[in-house]
């Protein structure tokens, strides 16, 4: 999973969506996000 990938999926979906599609949970996503610097809404940070 690229970081560049990452972004534009999770700017285009919720956070959840874009987990699932992964078969990962949505905290998981956000670790991998913070960890790729790929940031997040602040609405996806805080659910």
């Amino acid at each position: 999973m690229s970081a560049a990938k990452l972004y534009e999926e999770v700017w285009a979906e919720p956070v959840t969506t874009v987990a699932k599609r992964y078969g990962i949970s949505d905290v998981a996503l956000r670790k991998i996000c913070r960890r790729l610097a790929v940031p997040l809404t602040s609405l996806q940070q805080l659910k």
